[in-house]
């Protein structure tokens, strides 16, 4: 499923090679992108906005007016029980699979940005000024983390219950061994701004960042040390399996291999030169990435050969959700979101004879600003509430 600036809705059954419109003019932007299963899907964006799929993607409800606050984040925790986070500490929840949802108290103004649950009770959100909220009780009531910091938080892991990291704006890194609560500041080696953290288990995790920063802790981030490539764009994203194998995205096309959990990086022939913004890890030989121009590229050889997937929208892409088998969606702006309904085609551009050489300058700093969008005119119907059983 694709959208283009009309606000026409297109949609494939057969992997792209016959596409039929359907109108659907939209408007506020989504930020996030969550699907449940291959039929229930929700977005959630500015001003308030949330809305569901039932049927694939092929209809949208309303579920919020989408008159006050934006929503930045959004994860179900299983079928019926989810939290979103927003603009000015908004944070809803919902016990009905997402039909209705109704707001808590989370004590802050601050911008919330990302979330991460551990189980389903504990998790904990991240936001600007340093914000750190944790919850034991599935986000029906919020305690305030004190990170000491006043700089935007934008990601945040836990290894376990208790022991944590979060990442941000000018070289941020924060650990915690007490559930959130306190926050101490580590020394990343860097001011340049980290975009994203994983853990590939629970002593080894990688962090990267703009202008080729990435950083590396075996010992649990007890340590972290900088990575050495000749590489200047900056890295949006990385992705690892279980086995340690791992993808780094970013400007210019940029895509780093890893095949010893991030202690080096070998720089994969990429076929375009648009900035990448999201990258899944899906097995030790395949990966997906998707950025600007409407790219999707997959890899089902470990990144030795990539090939475009056909597309038909010129959007940036900077989300996926991947749920095997055949369902994968990408997400950007504009509206722009495309179900994938076929397998994959991971071949076809291959690397050359001569090792590719990693590349200086091409940086553009990526705007913080949500890019995916769905946006409504009136023709989304709103949901309605089910009546009660006699």
């Amino acid at each position: 499923m694709a959208s283009d600036s009309s606000g026409c809705v297109w949609l494939t059954a057969d992997g792209g090679s016959t596409w039929l419109p359907f109108v659907l003019r939209t408007s506020p932007r989504l930020n996030a992108l969550y699907l449940g299963d291959k039929l229930t899907g929700w977005g959630v964006g500015e001003n308030g906005l949330i809305v569901r799929t039932d049927d694939g993607g092929y209809s949208w409800q309303r579920l919020t007016a989408g008159g006050r606050e934006d929503v930045n984040d959004i994860l179900l925790q299983d079928d019926d029980h989810g939290i979103a986070v927003g603009s000015h500490g908004r944070i809803w929840l919902t016990d009905d699979s997402g039909r209705i949802w109704f707001p808590v108290y989370s004590g802050t103004d601050n911008g919330l940005n990302s979330l991460s649950f551990i189980s389903n009770e504990k998790g904990w959100i991240v936001g600007d000024h340093g914000t750190i909220l944790r919850t034991i009780n599935a986000g029906a009531s919020w305690g305030k983390g004190i990170s000491g910091v006043d700089d935007d938080l934008t990601g945040v892991a836990f290894l376990d219950e208790r022991k944590g990291f979060a990442v941000g704006a000018g070289g941020t890194l924060l650990k915690s061994t007490s559930a959130g609560a306190y926050w101490e500041r580590v020394e990343s080696g860097t001011r340049q701004w980290l975009e994203d953290v994983k853990f590939i288990d629970e002593l080894t995790g990688v962090i990267v960042g703009d202008r080729g920063t990435i950083l590396r802790t075996t010992d649990g981030g007890g340590s972290w040390n900088k990575i050495k490539i000749n590489l200047l764009d900056n890295l949006y994203a990385v992705s690892f399996t279980e086995k340690g194998v791992g993808f780094a995205i970013g400007s210019g096309g940029v895509i780093l291999r890893t095949s010893d959990s991030g202690a080096t990086w070998h720089d994969q022939e990429s076929p375009t030169r648009s900035n990448l913004y999201a990258v899944i890890a899906v097995s030790p030989t395949t990966a997906i990435a998707v950025g600007e121009l409407g790219t999707v590229l997959v890899t089902g050889d470990g990144g030795q050969t990539w090939e475009i997937q056909p597309n038909i929208t010129a959007k940036l892409l900077q989300a996926i959700a991947y749920r095997g088998d055949r369902k994968i969606w990408v997400a950007g702006r504009g509206g722009s979101i495309i179900k994938r309904v076929e397998p994959l085609a991971p071949s076809g551009v291959k690397t050359p004879s001569m090792p590719p050489i990693l590349s200086f300058g091409r940086s553009r700093p990526r705007a913080r600003t949500p890019l995916i969008t769905i946006t409504d005119d009136g023709d989304i119907p709103a949901a309605v509430k089910p009546d009660k059983p006699n």
